[in-house]
């Protein structure tokens, strides 16, 4: 077996002697997983940071709000992020030449972001209704 730098998966059967090659692959997967990981350090709702298991999700959202001036979308994670956790989320609006309020809630109308997704809140205070349907970039990162 020729070893790679790629990941390359590595089998042997019962009993099987594990060869030079062998080892040396599972070291070079090793360095693959090593080089190709996330790296970074997220602090938690509770001030502890953790830096295995991190996670970024990022997406783009159209809410449907032609010609209304108060509108909400809810964002799904599809069940990316570890059950009870609290990524950090960020986005923006892109609206051509457009002010508006931007709020981004919890699914269930709180403050405490969750596994599960969030709400953004769109309200268009100066300008009247939303000429175009207004385009959300966000990214979320957790574990």
């Amino acid at each position: 077996m020729a070893v790679t730098n790629n990941f390359v998966a590595v089998n042997w059967n019962a009993n099987q002697l594990i060869d030079e090659d062998s080892l040396d692959q599972i070291n070079a997967n090793l360095n693959w997983l090593k080089n190709n990981s996330l790296t970074g350090q997220l602090q938690n709702t509770t001030g502890y940071p953790t830096s295995t298991g991190l996670k970024i999700l990022a997406g783009k959202t159209v809410i449907p709000g032609l010609g209304l001036t108060d509108i909400y979308s809810d964002v799904y994670f599809a069940k990316a992020f570890t059950p009870n956790s609290s990524p950090v989320v960020t986005f923006n609006s892109y609206i051509a030449s457009w002010v508006c309020d931007e709020n981004l809630i919890a699914l269930d109308g709180t403050g405490n972001l969750d596994h599960r997704g969030f709400r953004v809140h769109l309200q268009s205070n100066v300008h009247g209704p939303f000429p175009v349907n207004p385009v959300i970039n966000w990214i979320a990162i957790g574990y």
